[in-house]
C-alpha cells in the first residue's frame, strides 16, 4: 500500500536533506592570509676607509724642507713610537692632525710656508729635576 504523502512535504524533506548535506560539508572559508615575511635589512656599509695619504714624511726627513699642494694629506711618521709626543703646528695651514698607528695625519687648508714641531714628553718620578733631555724635532712644510 502506497502511502500519499502531500507534495510540500517532499519538498520538505528535499530542501532539507540538501541543506544538511551542505551544512556536513567542510565550510568553504577564505584562505588564511600568509604571514609577511619581512627581510632583514642589509647590512651595514663598511666605512670607508681612509684614503692613503699624498706624502709620507719618515723621521729622517725631519729638519729639511717639504713641499706638498694645497689639499693634499700627508702622515708624519713618529721618531720613536714608545714615546710620547706634543704636536704643535700652524692651524691656519694645516687641519688638526689625526692621529695614525704610525704617526699623524695633516692636510694642508692653506697657501704659505708652515713649521711642524714635534717634542718628546719626558716623564721623572725622581724628586730632583730630571737628567732627561727631551727631542725636538722640526719639519719646514712649504704649501703650494
Amino acid at each position: 500500500m502506497q502511502l500519499n504523502r502531500p507534495r510540500h512535504f517532499s519538498l520538505l524533506i528535499a530542501v532539507l536533506s540538501g541543506w544538511l548535506a551542505a551544512a556536513c560539508q567542510p565550510a568553504a572559508s577564505t584562505p588564511a592570509p600568509l604571514p609577511t615575511v619581512t627581510p632583514p635589512p642589509p647590512p651595514p656599509t663598511s666605512v670607508a676607509a681612509t684614503p692613503s695619504p699624498d706624502v709620507i714624511v719618515r723621521p729622517d726627513q725631519f729638519n729639511q724642507p717639504i713641499t706638498i699642494r694645497l689639499g693634499q694629506s700627508f702622515v708624519i711618521s713618529s721618531p720613536d713610537p714608545s714615546s710620547e709626543w706634543q704636536v704643535e703646528f700652524d692651524p691656519d695651514l694645516f687641519e688638526s692632525p689625526t692621529p695614525t698607528e704610525a704617526g699623524w695625519r695633516f692636510k694642508a687648508v692653506a697657501a704659505g710656508q708652515g713649521l711642524i714641531v714635534l717634542t718628546s714628553v719626558v716623564t721623572c718620578n725622581q724628586p730632583q729635576p730630571c737628567p732627561l733631555m727631551p727631542q725636538r724635532l722640526e719639519l719646514t712644510v712649504e704649501v703650494k
